[in-house]
């Protein structure tokens, strides 16, 4: 049963934030502008031709190392840029690799991030997200109305669950669904009919929760 992180309570409704033990690993988007090759017991990423051939790449992508700390946690940091043809006649640079010979290696689009800082930033970003997942910091939240009956989940929300958007997310939920209900009352109330009781608490402009 997944461990509950947090319960925030939002009128009639209760908002529970679960721990996603079996979120999905970030390469089943099939994000081709950037992504991760790589193949350990851990981690296994990336495309066909890709995990031991970043030289191979180079004019398509920016293509930096990567390292992995594949002991009792796995943890993946990002190495240097492997050099470009067109770089060769420069001068040397720490930041350029051009031994190709990394574990594994981050592709970064030349297309969507030309420019090299942008490029590592992006490279950076894929990195913590994959730390977070291999970490197991991923949630997702399961909303209960005032009988306890699940009325909407999800997961996979990789990341904080302040900064993911998987609080956020369910505060929407709740915000929609006390819409919705506040809309049938006035409808039943135009029939001729007796709405249901509303909810004394419940805030739709996103209350502060009671932990």
């Amino acid at each position: 049963m997944p461990f509950i992180e947090r319960t925030l309570i939002v009128g009639d409704y209760t908002i529970e934030i679960h721990s996603d033990h079996d979120a999905e690993s970030p390469d089943t988007w099939e994000n081709d502008d950037s992504f991760l090759a790589y193949d350990c017991p851990r981690v296994s990423a990336g495309r066909d031709g890709y995990a031991r051939g970043g030289a191979d790449h180079v004019k398509d992508y920016h293509v930096f190392t990567l390292g992995v700390n594949d002991g009792p946690y796995t943890i993946l940091s990002l190495g240097a840029e492997l050099v470009t043809p067109d770089d060769d006649d420069d001068d040397d640079d720490d930041d350029d690799d051009d031994d190709d010979t990394g574990p594994g290696y981050v592709y970064v689009s030349r297309e969507v991030w030309p420019g090299v800082d942008d490029a590592r930033e992006a490279a950076a970003y894929l990195v913590d997200t994959w730390n977070d997942y291999l970490s197991g910091n991923v949630y997702g939240y399961v909303i209960k109305d005032a009988e306890g009956n699940r009325i909407e989940s999800c997961h996979g929300f990789i990341g904080d669950p302040d900064t993911s958007g998987v609080v956020g997310d369910a505060y929407a939920v709740v915000r929609a669904e006390v819409a919705h209900r506040a809309k049938a009352d006035t409808e039943a109330r135009d029939a001729g009919h007796d709405p249901a009781t509303p909810s004394d608490g419940a805030d739709t402009e996103g209350p502060a929760a009671r932990e």
